[in-house]
């Protein structure tokens, strides 16, 4: 089960006692906390770390509020106390202070529970702008994301980061430079008459064109009737 392949808003308390139940151990995309405190400068090491390695990586969800045990979700308290407006704020504060660059694309879900708890649940989207380093005291690191959690990336890994940032873009800009051939060598499209000006937009996920993307052709078929068709 990938919690990361769910839409934010469906999310329950009910899908958190499944993981549970189920013992749906921490991945690449999934990281449970029992609470986060910040007082330390470790424990700002921990939590940045977790957000800047799902960002390095392929994206993840951490759900803050979960009890767990060598990676293993084991009771569901919430985040006991917690008061999650304020705690949201804190975190934006602090990932503006101390991630560089700013990560682009994350989101805060609540989830309550029925002891009247909390679960605080924040998803982070793969990003176009990685490597992400998280700065602290004058010492900076690099994390990614591994199948046993977050670790600290080495020169080699950082290097080939950036590599693979700039690789993407430029795969973006050969596919855009292709179409839009293809496109001119077609015959004109009559939009409105012959001598209107057209303007080709392309909307290019930055997931496909990532080493080793899959997509699910299946399921963009099944959606095809409320797709727009491709020039």
């Amino acid at each position: 089960m990938s919690s990361f392949n769910r839409p934010l808003g469906t999310f329950a308390e009910q899908d958190l006692l499944s993981l549970i139940a189920d013992q749906i151990r921490e991945t690449y995309t999934l990281e449970y906390k029992s609470s986060v405190a910040l007082e330390l400068p470790k424990d700002k090491w921990d939590f940045l770390g977790s957000l800047c390695a799902f960002a390095n990586t392929g994206g993840g969800d951490l759900f803050i509020g979960v009890e767990a045990k060598d990676g293993i979700p084991m009771a569901l308290p919430g985040w006991v106390g917690a008061k999650i407006d304020a705690e949201k704020q804190r975190f934006e504060n602090l990932m503006q202070s101390h991630i560089e660059p700013r990560v682009p694309s994350h989101v805060f879900k609540e989830i309550p529970l029925a002891n009247s708890e909390v679960v605080l649940m924040i998803r982070v989207h793969r990003s176009w702008a990685a490597p992400h380093m998280v700065s602290i005291n004058d010492m900076a690191r690099f994390y990614y994301r591994t199948s046993a959690g977050k670790a600290i990336m080495n020169v080699n890994q950082i290097r080939d980061a950036f590599a693979m940032t700039a690789g993407i873009a430029e795969r973006i800009r050969h596919f855009r430079d292709a179409r839009l051939q293809q496109i001119r060598a077609r015959p004109p499209v009559n939009i409105g008459g012959s001598d209107t000006p057209l303007v080709a937009v392309h909307a290019v996920p930055f997931e496909s064109m990532a080493p080793g993307a899959t997509i699910d052709l299946e399921r963009v078929v099944s959606h095809m009737p409320v797709l727009l068709n491709p020039l």
